[in-house]
Formats: C-alpha cells, sequence, structure tokens
C-alpha cells in the first residue's frame, strides 16, 4: 500500500468514524483492517489495522489474510474483534476460517480472487440480528460480468453467523441466501439503523439506473420494503 493510499484510507476512516454512526457507540465499527498481498507475511507485505476505542491508534502488524476491497469486520460491545470477512471467506477472528465459512459469493471472480480477496469495495456488511445476540447477518454482493455494463453486481446475497453459547465459538449456519438476482450497483451497499433502534434498512441500487431496492432487517429476517426512484 502506498503512503498517498494509506492517507486516503486514514482520512475516510475520519469522515466515517465521527460522521453519524449506529454502531459507532457500540464499539461494533471501531476496528479496521487493510490488508491487501497475494503472498502472506513473512515474506509478503503484513496488513494494517485500525483501532478507534478510546482513541485512534494504528499499527502495522501480521496480518495474513487478503481483503482486496470486499472487506469488513464486527467487533463486540467492548471493541474486541468477533470475526471479518474478505469477501471470499469468513473468518474467525485470528485469521482461521470458520465452520461453514469457506466461498461465499460463489462464482467465476471468488475463484480468480481466492488470494486477493474479493474486488468489491463497500461489496459487503456485517449487521447484528436484531433481538438476537448470538446471531449475525452479513449481506454481500456477488460480481459477474454483465457485458454492457462490465463488472456488475448480479446476486445479492445474505449469511447468517451463529455463536455457539457452550462455547463461544461462531459458525456459518445460512450461506449464499439469495435475496435479488439483477443488474446491481457493485459498490454501493449501505445499512442504517431504523428509528425504532432496533430494525436495520438495507438498501442497494441498480446499476446505470435511479432505482433503489430498499430492505428491512427485523427479528423476522428479511423482506423488501420498497423500491425507490430518485431523481
Amino acid at each position: 500500500m502506498t503512503l498517498m493510499r494509506f492517507v486516503s484510507f486514514l482520512l475516510l476512516s475520519f469522515i466515517f468514524h465521527f460522521g453519524p454512526s449506529a454502531l459507532t457507540a457500540q464499539n461494533e465499527d471501531v476496528n479496521w483492517i487493510f490488508s491487501f498481498h497475494t503472498q502472506p507475511p513473512p515474506n509478503g507485505i503484513p496488513g494494517t489495522s485500525l483501532h478507534f476505542s478510546p482513541s485512534l491508534a494504528f499499527w502495522t502488524d501480521t496480518f495474513r489474510i487478503s481483503c482486496l476491497g470486499g472487506c469488513t469486520n464486527i467487533s463486540d460491545k467492548n471493541g474486541e474483534m468477533l470475526f471479518f470477512t474478505n469477501g471470499i471467506n469468513i473468518y474467525n477472528k485470528d485469521e482461521t476460517l470458520m465452520t461453514n465459512g469457506n466461498y461465499i459469493n460463489p462464482g467465476f471472480i471468488n475463484d480468480s480472487y481466492a488470494k486477493s480477496g474479493y474486488p468489491s469495495s463497500q461489496g459487503v456488511i456485517i449487521i447484528p440480528t436484531p433481538n438476537d445476540s448470538t446471531s449475525f447477518h452479513v449481506f454481500h454482493v456477488a460480481i459477474e460480468d454483465s457485458g454492457m455494463y462490465g463488472a456488475t453486481g448480479m446476486k445479492f446475497y445474505y449469511s447468517t453467523v451463529n455463536r455457539n453459547p457452550s462455547n463461544g465459538s461462531f459458525f456459518v449456519s445460512d450461506k449464499n441466501q439469495v435475496i435479488l438476482s439483477d443488474t446491481l450497483g457493485v459498490c454501493y451497499l449501505t445499512a442504517t439503523k431504523h428509528a425504532n433502534g432496533r430494525d436495520w434498512w438495507i438498501i442497494i441500487p441498480r446499476i446505470a439506473s435511479n432505482k433503489y431496492r430498499v430492505y428491512l432487517l427485523d427479528p423476522s429476517g428479511i423482506s423488501l420494503q420498497n423500491e425507490q426512484q430518485i431523481g
């Protein structure tokens, strides 16, 4: 990672961290990972971690999993990382593959970018399942070559991560569940907390269009609420 790219990442981190965020107050989003390499440490370039609680700290460590673009993680209320994904697989915090966490976003792109991470910034989001402290929804967009638009999101998926109450370990219970098959924006997946303080809105646009699909995640699951046309 060049110095300019790192500075850009750092500035964006400040913007997103100190802007409105429902997760920040709960510490679920205080850990950020920047790691891109085809050869892991010690021979390759190590990853960089940012930690925002209680104050900003960043360091270069020996993070071995490459996260090209589709990388996200979630932490507990104390700011301790629980698990993460690079858009290819879902991993435990110690970088071991989570049980049934292999091969999310199946297809040619996954096969081609298996060593570097899925090439879609803002293409995956982890959200705590409402009213269930042992479950998380991982929303992710799979890319294909649509021909007319080039790299295009063609499937919008969710996978469910659960915690084993007896030993605290995580496992993927539902994987690559199709929410929508369409021509979708690759790097525009967005989520925001519902005004009720419990549920979540999930928003994804169609490519080359002013139409946005609005989904609701509540204790009963994920459901389409609206297709909004803007502009």
